[in-house]
């Protein structure tokens, strides 16, 4: 067991840290693990920093309600929050989709823009459920499922959109 301790603060000023260097950097620290008070009670988070061109930087924070922060340190109670000064974004990859930047599934905010951005590079169906049941489809050639699950692509040369209502069989077709 290793332990590192900081006995010599108090209040939200308190912290320890494991700092990482490599003998060729020059620097005092390459990247860097810190303990941070929270607050006067002995909560605490964990911090991740990484050396840039500016000095060390915090790049991730685990919150001692257990949130994770991702470029960002003010926690507004969610339990993922990603921050980017340009188009935030999280990719999800496996080893199906491959890890390339065309691979996989995109969550991205515009920055200029503030377009919401949903993206399936994969050849694949994206789908939208409730209470464990699929409720919207968006095929991968465009078709579009509302209450179904294998919309009707009738002429293949445009997308097609289908609404399935429960009562009286009704249904909408465009």
């Amino acid at each position: 067991i290793v332990r590192i301790e900081n006995s010599n603060t108090s209040g939200t000023t308190g912290q320890a840290s494991i700092s990482f260097t490599s003998k060729t950097s020059g620097s005092n620290a390459d990247s860097a693990i810190v303990s941070q008070a929270e607050d006067a009670s002995g909560n605490a988070r964990l911090e991740f920093w990484t050396d840039t061109s500016n000095g060390m930087t915090e790049k991730m924070t685990i919150t001692s309600a257990g949130n994770l922060l991702i470029g960002k340190t003010a926690d507004s109670g969610k339990p993922l929050e990603v921050y980017q000064a340009g188009d935030a974004a999280i990719r999800i990859q496996n080893n199906a989709s491959g890890t390339g930047g065309n691979d996989g599934l995109l969550f991205e905010i515009g920055n200029t823009s503030k377009d919401a951005l949903i993206w399936n590079y994969e050849s694949a169906n994206i789908l939208f459920g409730t209470a464990g049941t699929e409720r919207l489809r968006i095929t991968s050639t465009g078709s579009v499922g509302i209450g179904t699950n294998n919309p009707d692509v009738g002429n293949t040369a445009y997308p097609v959109c289908q609404v399935h209502g429960t009562s009286l069989n009704s249904y909408f077709k465009l």
